[in-house]
């Protein structure tokens, strides 16, 4: 095995290595004084298991995991720290590690890391050993994983033919299991043989393209949504955690994705009816026909993303999911149109301030959960990812933000506009601050910044006299007049009739001195 020990202290970093090589003499050691160096040894000499501190210089010990863990090699890390924080030890095994590792690091510790390591291993390679069986059990099964894994058909004109002789018109099942809770592959196996023998009369194939995913495909007939309806029914016994999503009939093999999609598809309805564990594409189209939901606030998003505010980024998405959820025809690919807005934004903020974020990072597949909590909790954990990685856009000077304010006070007074309507959807920030910094520009509160405005409005509309004392009232911001003549009574000390009135002679008055 080839082990890779990262540590910047030199007494502690040899004191590794010699506890390392009395576990295992045979084990090839590298060594690296920093995260720097680490990353480039792990990409050349891919080393099985890495040992590392967490607190590195250049690259940190956590960030040396996300890095392998990107990779989706078969490397494994065990972080190493000072600090006896559970937390800490947390965030390192929710980030992949195999291990964490407290300083100072006995042998005996160290030893028995080692062991259930390599125990890992050893059960991973047997598991990848019989996912290859099952892949390969005949030509056809393996022109078929060989084109749904590599999204591409094999050139094999004698399987292609074998293919469209045998299979067509067919359907593709998708046999999606919890990560949570799912079979052993060779149980799995052994019931698909048992059950398919027993109750497909024509051909099928089926292949495992994970510990989690199995791909049936059956010639088209009849009965063939009744006799997986049967088959769920006998794995409902078995108390797995699955669920089957059916493609429409397909007569080439060219049209394999295009099944393969509609059956995924299908699966993922599993995220709006929890309940139901068999999925017709056919069916979940014509049942759910609503494609999107709008979303109107794009601009808000940007700015919590902006201002790395996430608390309130996670609102506004799950807002929109409650929103859709609300909607019985919505499609799941009403989500699907949510997250790839999210993941779009937070990639051109990223690109507009110098941080390339790929959109596999920031991407989430509806295909890998189970439900629309567990979506939820992943959007949160990528506006988080999001949140510190992006750059915090500067905000304007406060004195800006209150003169934008106070512009649009005047410019919409007469409409009805709440001091945290006005704060949360025009201006994006707290209403409480934005009171603040109106009182301290104009010595007033909000409610009597706007009265006044709308008063002096009022004054000025009152001059008209083809306006009644209800239109005067709507114009300048109250719907109802009573309330008008209440706060203008109380305001200018008499009735908008009597100002009228007043106005009135006071014209009367000047026109007769002009004369």
């Amino acid at each position: 095995m080839k082990v890779l020990i990262v540590e910047d202290e030199i007494y502690s970093r040899q004191s590794l290595i010699k506890q390392v090589q009395g576990f295992d003499s045979d084990f090839e050691i590298l060594e690296a004084a920093n995260g720097k160096k680490a990353l480039e040894l792990f990409w050349s000499e891919k080393p099985e298991l890495i040992l590392s501190d967490i607190e590195m210089p250049f690259v940190s010990g956590l960030e040396l995991l996300q890095q392998v863990a990107s990779s989706k090699g078969n490397s494994k890390v065990v972080l190493i720290s000072g600090y006896a924080d559970f937390q800490y030890a947390q965030e390192a095994l929710n980030a992949g590690a195999a291990g964490y590792l407290l300083k100072p690091v006995s042998d005996e510790t160290l030893h028995d890391c080692l062991r259930k390591v390599l125990k890992q291993s050893d059960e991973e390679h047997k598991i990848a050993a019989g996912m290859k069986l099952l892949h390969y059990s005949d030509g056809l099964s393996k022109y078929i994983c060989d084109g749904l894994s590599s999204g591409r058909l094999p050139d094999d004109y004698v399987h292609e033919k074998m293919f469209q002789r045998m299979m067509t018109p067919y359907r593709v099942i998708v046999c999606s299991f919890s990560t949570k809770k799912y079979p052993e592959s060779v149980e799995f196996q052994f019931f698909l043989q048992q059950f398919l023998s027993k109750n497909i009369d024509l051909e099928y194939r089926f292949v495992m393209l994970s510990r989690h995913k199995w791909i049936i495909l059956s010639k088209d007939y009849d009965t063939v949504i009744e006799t997986f309806q049967k088959m769920n029914s006998y794995m409902d016994q078995h108390h797995w955690k699955y669920t089957l999503g059916v493609s429409k009939p397909q007569d080439s093999a060219e049209c394999l994705f295009k099944a393969y999609a509609q059956a995924v598809t299908a699966a993922e309805y599993r995220l709006i009816n929890s309940r139901v564990k068999l999925f017709d594409y056919a069916q979940v189209r014509e049942r759910y026909p609503v494609k999107v939901v709008p979303f109107c606030k794009t601009e808000q998003l940007r700015h919590y993303l902006e201002q790395k505010n996430a608390a309130g980024a996670y609102s506004l998405i799950q807002e929109a999911f409650q929103k859709i959820g609300e909607n019985e025809q919505a499609s799941v690919s009403c989500y699907e149109t949510i997250l790839h807005m999210l993941a779009e934004l937070i990639q051109k903020q990223g690109h507009q301030q110098g941080r390339e974020m790929p959109y596999a990072e920031i991407a989430l597949n509806l295909e890998g959960y189970d439900t629309l909590e567990e979506v939820l909790e992943a959007v949160r954990g990528v506006i988080d990812f999001a949140c510190s990685e992006l750059p915090r856009q500067q905000e304007p000077e406060d004195g800006g933000i209150v003169d934008k304010v106070l512009d649009y006070i005047h410019q919409n007074y007469n409409k009805d506009i709440s001091l945290k309507e006005l704060a949360e959807n025009v201006f994006y920030m707290n209403h409480s601050y934005l009171s603040h910094l109106i009182r301290e520009k104009t010595s007033k509160n909000y409610s009597s910044y706007l009265k006044e405005i709308r008063i002096s409005h009022a004054k000025d509309l009152l001059g008209d006299p083809g306006l009644s004392i209800t239109e005067v009232a709507n114009l300048s911001g109250y719907n109802d007049a009573s309330q008008f003549i209440q706060v203008f009574k109380k305001e200018m000390g008499m009735t908008p009739k009597k100002y009228r009135e007043l106005l009135q002679k006071d014209q009367l008055d000047r026109s007769g001195e002009k004369y």
